[in-house]
C-alpha cells in the first residue's frame, strides 16, 4: 500500500539522508500517488504538485548519491512513465535518464527497447526502429522486442502506405506470437493485418 508506505520512507530519509536506495524508493511512491491522487473523484491539484515535486527531487538525489547504479535509473524511469500522464516533460526525463543509462549498460537489451518505445511515441519512428533492432540483436529470443517492432513497422505502414513495411510487420508479430502463443489479443491483430494485407494485394493488382 503506496499511501501507508509513504510517511515511513519520508521518516526514513530523515534518518538516512545518504541512502540512495530510500530516496528513489520515495521517488517511486510519489510517483504512484501523484498520478493516483490526479484520477480520484475530487483531485487535490495543490497535492498532485507537491507528489510531483517530491518525486522528481527524491529521484534527482538518489541519481547524484548512486550515479553508477542501473537499477536506480531504471526505478527513475518506471517513475518518471508514471507521470506522464500529468505532463509531458516526464517523457522527456525519462528519455534523458535512458540515453545516460545506455553508457552504463551497453548489454542490457530493455535500454534501447524502453527508448525505443520513447521514441515511437514521439512519432520518431527511424530511430525507434534502430534501437529495436539493437535490442533484437542483443537478445533473438525475447518476443516482446519483435511486438515492439512490428508495431513500429505497423506505424511506418500506416504513415507511407507501403506494403513492405506491412509485411514486415506481419512476420514479426508471428514471431511475437511463437513465444506468446496464448495472446488472444495479438492473435486478432495479426488476423486484422492479414486482411489487409491481403487488400492491398487485390487492389494493386
Amino acid at each position: 500500500n503506496y499511501a501507508a508506505s509513504y510517511p515511513k520512507i519520508l521518516q526514513a530519509l530523515q534518518h538516512n539522508s545518504s541512502r540512495s536506495e530510500y530516496f528513489i524508493l520515495a521517488g517511486k511512491i510519489s510517483s504512484a500517488l501523484s498520478l493516483v491522487e490526479s484520477l480520484s473523484d475530487k483531485p487535490d491539484a495543490k497535492l498532485v504538485r507537491s507528489l510531483e515535486q517530491t518525486a522528481d527531487q527524491t529521484i534527482k538525489t538518489a541519481i547524484s548519491l548512486s550515479p553508477y547504479a542501473t537499477n536506480i535509473y531504471k526505478t527513475a524511469f518506471a517513475s518518471y512513465l508514471n507521470m506522464i500522464p500529468l505532463s509531458s516533460e516526464y517523457r522527456l526525463k525519462a528519455l534523458r535518464l535512458y540515453l545516460h543509462l545506455q553508457h552504463l549498460a551497453p548489454t542490457d537489451p530493455k535500454v534501447p527497447y524502453n527508448l525505443a518505445i520513447i521514441y515511437q511515441q514521439l512519432g520518431e519512428t527511424e530511430t525507434a526502429n534502430r534501437l529495436i533492432n539493437r535490442a533484437i540483436n542483443l537478445k533473438p529470443n525475447w518476443g516482446m522486442a519483435y511486438l515492439a517492432r512490428a508495431l513500429i513497422y505497423h506505424q511506418q505502414f500506416q504513415d507511407n502506405h507501403n506494403p513492405a513495411w506491412q509485411s514486415q510487420a506481419i512476420m514479426d508479430l508471428k514471431e511475437y506470437l511463437r513465444w506468446h502463443p496464448d495472446d488472444q489479443e495479438r492473435q486478432k491483430t495479426l488476423e486484422q493485418w492479414q486482411s489487409q494485407a491481403s487488400g492491398s494485394a487485390t487492389t494493386t493488382q
